[in-house]
């Protein structure tokens, strides 16, 4: 997290410290499996050494702080996807992230859909040529991750 300035860019973007530890302990937490936001509560309250490590009362932190931190979190996702994305590339790779580079083409969806202007005819793996197909497709980056949608609007 500080390696890629998490704490920071959680800073900048107004949440308070609180919040920021809240955040944290519930990233945390599920890394090692615990679940929801009330499980993470409780595990960081009466399991876990984190509060000690991290110099945080987890112990005091009120169930609704952690429910705020995932409102933040969820708030800011797109902005913090983004700075995260150009972090991870600029530490591990030390370049920009590259546009996508792979589309796995996949007929998805057969059937009869009459107002479905993007459905056509086409071949499906099934070979079946009775019915329109959609067909999705998934953009991955260098590295294999999703890319997410606004790279592709480059």
């Amino acid at each position: 997290m500080q390696q890629l300035n998490f704490l920071d860019l959680l800073a900048q973007l107004g949440i308070n410290g609180a919040q920021i530890a809240a955040i944290v302990g519930s990233i945390i937490g599920r890394m090692a499996g615990v679940g929801s936001e009330l499980a993470t509560h409780n595990w960081l309250r009466k399991q876990s050494a984190l509060g000690e490590l991290l110099v945080v009362d987890y112990e005091s932190l009120p169930l609704m702080t952690m429910y705020r931190a995932a409102d933040a979190l969820w708030k800011h996702s797109a902005r913090i996807e983004q700075t995260l994305i150009h972090a991870y590339y600029r530490f591990v790779w030390f370049f920009d992230p590259p546009l996508p580079c792979m589309i796995s083409p996949i007929p998805i969806f057969e059937g009869e859909v009459p107002h479905n202007t993007k459905a056509r005819r086409g071949r499906s793996k099934e070979k079946r040529t009775d019915c329109p197909l959609v067909t999705l497709g998934l953009v991955l980056d260098v590295s294999g991750f999703c890319a997410p949608f606004s790279d592709l609007c480059r």
